[in-house]
């Protein structure tokens, strides 16, 4: 009788075989229910060239070139501009309003309207290259004559443009502009077309 308790208590305390019904170890947690502190961390993307939705949509800049006077001078306009981009994608297009003067004691201005046509890549830094075209009049003081004049640029300016905190960027540029103005058109002076090349160079604040 002792030893059938004996063999029955020996039975029943032997470990349990990891096939038998019942004993096997718990499944795997689901992909869904894993603890967050074991899930993989994602690291957030803030690269300077991770790319943005959209470009600039408005700036506020500054450009100084030189136009050709007599006597083999140059004079140096000092303008701001406002630039609104109807599109700004990896293609862009806008228009704006620029207008300036001359850095002497002299009088001369220019004011124009200004259409912009370019390419970039949206990112934190956007680098860019945009073909500007200006139409407006030029005020100039030669020989003692206040001559305002028809007149235009084509151009040319690259650059790249800085996002720094909340959409706010800056934006630095350098380029080449052919100003030109309408001279003469009266009984005593043919008119003609006179034209000066200049290098440009422009920093702006947008967003």
């Amino acid at each position: 009788m002792r030893r059938s308790v004996l063999c029955a208590l020996l039975l029943l305390g032997r470990p349990a075989l990891a096939d038998e019904p019942g004993l096997a170890p718990p499944p795997p947690e689901e992909p869904g229910l894993v603890r967050p502190t074991a899930a993989k961390k994602v690291r957030s993307g803030g690269g300077f060239w991770q790319p943005r939705e959209r470009g600039p949509r408005l700036k506020l800049g500054y450009r100084t070139f030189s136009v050709g006077e007599m006597g083999d001078r140059d004079a140096r306009y000092h303008c701001f501009d406002l630039d609104v981009y109807i599109y700004s994608g990896y293609l862009r297009g806008g228009l704006g309003l620029e207008a300036g003067a001359e850095d002497s004691e002299r009088d001369n201005f220019v004011i124009n309207g200004v259409i912009n046509l370019g390419a970039q890549y949206p990112a934190r830094i956007t680098p860019f290259v945009d073909f500007t075209t200006t139409i407006g009049v030029l005020r100039r003081d030669v020989l003692d004559q206040d001559l305002v004049n028809l007149a235009y640029s084509v151009g040319i300016e690259g650059g790249a443009e800085v996002f720094v905190a909340g959409g706010v960027l800056v934006s630095v540029a350098l380029g080449w502009r052919r100003q030109v103005f309408r001279y003469g058109g009266d009984d005593q002076v043919e008119t003609v077309d006179v034209y000066f090349d200049s290098f440009s160079a422009k920093v702006g604040l947008g967003f």
